[in-house]
């Protein structure tokens, strides 16, 4: 299930982007033994970036970011990556 809603993703998301538009995911992912840290760095330099973006101080407190923790196997899939 997780693949078809990650292929589901890049497929809509990659259709949406402006010409020459640049989609970036970060991505957290467990261990092998269930360990997910260092994801609140990433959410620290996302707010930094999207502060950088014409974007009024309501739209940036409005930005949601969903969080769902794939296993490694389950995120890297070079087939899908090629695809899109």
């Amino acid at each position: 299930q997780a693949r078809l809603d990650y292929t589901k993703f890049l497929e809509h998301h990659s259709n949406e982007l402006l010409p020459g538009g640049v989609l970036i995911l970060c991505i957290g992912c467990t261990n092998d033994n269930g360990f997910h840290g260092g994801i609140e760095i990433i959410f620290q330099l996302l707010y930094k970036c999207a502060k950088l973006l014409p974007m009024t101080e309501e739209e940036l407190l409005d930005f949601t970011f969903p969080v769902y923790y794939q296993n490694y196997k389950e995120l890297i899939d070079y087939d899908l990556f090629k695809k899109f």
